[in-house]
């Protein structure tokens, strides 16, 4: 894999270390890190467009967050760091249309990123004055049940769960753990209606509960500014139906490409693998879910790292609870 920064080849800067790119479904690309020869350079500025390539296949895309002259090490991290723009309109006053928030963003410079249309329906009152993109964004994803990120082609990405694999692993290759760490049966939604008093809605897995036990967890929801009730339904309902109503499978798995494959049944093009596809593991029970007469389970990969000419890749599900330092500390940021 080869990195591209403004537009100047790695190669042309010094000899550079093999790059590691990751991805999260809930983000896109998000860090990569290669390291050069010390000395400084003027492509190796924070805030410079990073570009990685495999070949003629672009793999990932951010900018630089920090380079350190003294080791060469370049720490990378994906544009949709971008997202804290502030949410504005073409005279600077707050809009909580996500189309115009999104396109002016792009226009002043604040967003390198591909916009496509996304929704003209203000998703907030506003009242708590400007937004940021990010903010707006995760709002949206969480009323309708998406994931946003932005992929290595620079396109900001607006995703449902897939239902159709990418790659396969065979029988008897893996084995994952179960954690109920997240797992919640009934959710308690405090929302903002507009009244001075805030409501409370609530929302419920009678299935789960009768399964794993009732579990009870509260969720804020005023920073959304006035909903209505069933938009708040529809917001705890979407958080059940993400994986919070089951345990979830623990991670992270370290496969090799002849583990992973196509649906061709080729090997797997590790470079291409990232955040979002599904995988389709076969003959692999599932204590979550009842499977109907299948013999596989489908898991979304949730976050995958990849180092350039690495013999596996490390992919952790969609919904695996933290277990480093570095994964809580992330969590609790977030």
């Amino acid at each position: 894999m080869h990195p591209r920064i403004n537009g100047v080849w790695a190669a042309e800067v010094s000899p550079f270390s093999r790059p590691v790119i990751r991805s999260r479904w809930d983000g896109g690309c998000v860090e990569a890190s290669w390291q050069h020869r010390s000395g400084p350079h003027s492509a190796l500025k924070a805030t410079s467009l990073v570009q990685i390539f495999d070949g003629a296949i672009p793999v990932w895309a951010g900018q630089i967050r920090e380079y350190d002259p003294d080791s060469g090490v370049v720490s990378c991290v994906g544009l949709s760091a971008e997202a804290t723009a502030l949410a504005v309109d073409s005279t600077s006053a707050a809009t909580a249309v996500p189309d115009t928030a999104l396109s002016v963003a792009v226009s002043r410079g604040a967003l390198r990123w591909v916009v496509p249309v996304l929704s003209s329906v203000p998703w907030s009152d506003l009242s708590d004055g400007v937004s940021t993109i990010d903010t707006m964004l995760n709002a949206l994803a969480r009323q309708y049940d998406r994931h946003w990120g932005v992929g290595p082609d620079q396109t900001l990405y607006w995703e449902a769960t897939p239902t159709a694999p990418r790659w396969h692993i065979a029988p008897g290759v893996v084995r994952l753990a179960l954690a109920e760490d997240d797992y919640a049966s009934h959710l308690y939604g405090t929302y903002d209606d507009g009244t001075a008093t805030p409501k409370v809605a609530t929302v419920g897995d009678a299935a789960s509960a009768a399964r794993w036990g009732r579990q009870e967890r509260s969720v804020d929801l005023t920073p959304m500014g006035a909903i209505t009730l069933a938009t708040a339904q529809g917001v705890l309902t979407s958080m059940l139906s993400r994986g919070m109503a089951r345990p979830q499978y623990s991670g992270p798995l370290e496969l090799t490409a002849g583990q992973l494959i196509n649906p061709g049944g080729s090997p797997a093009h590790l470079p291409s693998v990232r955040a979002g596809q599904l995988v389709r593991v076969h003959g692999l029970y599932d204590e979550t879910v009842t499977l109907g007469g299948a013999t596989y389970v489908d898991l979304v990969i949730g976050e995958c790292t990849y180092q350039a000419g690495a013999a596996t890749v490390s992919l952790t599900p969609q919904g695996a609870p933290p277990r480093t330092l570095a994964e809580v500390l992330r969590v609790a940021a977030s």
